[in-house]
């Protein structure tokens, strides 16, 4: 008998559930959390969408992998405490247990770059042992195709390190483009 009467409820219950799951929107018909950029990302999102080149990011400078303008990257990230950093990563909190690694880039003409990363974690750029400001960045919460843009205006010809700290896990996948020229 108390089957019976428990039944109509567990009917109840997942009728409900049906009803509710068939109310909400299909995954096509949600916005996209990369959309929301105020800048033009096609080109960063064009090479997020491309198969990645897989490295070994660096413990200090002398291992560090040199990474190309224009190409997608999957670096392999160690422990925080093992990365010896040539400038002391700015993020003034580090996260606990984070991830970090570094990479070389040089660039053929002075411009205004952007270093665009598929998670949460921190770019400090060295340019001839100086670490450089970031012009801006923007960053979408959901978005991982990229995440996160930080512009800088990097020198032609000088031997840039890249740092990245803080990450969350041993594998971030970043990008280096050339921003687009302002429209006159």
């Amino acid at each position: 008998m108390a089957l019976n009467t428990k039944l109509p409820l567990l009917v109840q219950a997942v009728l409900g559930l049906t009803l509710a799951a068939n109310a909400l929107p299909a995954k096509a018909d949600l916005p996209d959390p990369c959309a929301g950029y105020t800048w033009e990302v096609g080109q960063e999102r064009a090479l997020f969408a491309t198969r990645a080149v897989a490295l070994a990011g660096g413990k200090g400078a002398e291992s560090a992998p040199t990474l190309l303008a224009n190409r997608l990257y999957t670096l392999q990230l160690a422990a925080q405490p093992s990365v010896k950093f040539a400038v002391p990563p700015s993020k003034k909190v580090p996260i606990e247990g984070g991830y970090a690694a570094v990479a070389n880039l040089l660039v053929s003409a002075a411009s205004v770059y952007r270093v665009s990363g598929d998670s949460a974690f921190w770019i400090d750029v060295i340019a001839a042992g100086n670490l450089l400001e970031s012009k801006d960045y923007q960053g979408r919460i959901g978005c991982s195709s990229p995440h996160k843009i930080v512009e800088f205006e990097l020198p032609a010809s000088v031997p840039i390190l890249l740092e990245f700290s803080s990450a969350g896990s041993r594998e971030i996948r970043v990008s280096i483009t050339a921003a687009p020229l302002p429209k006159s």
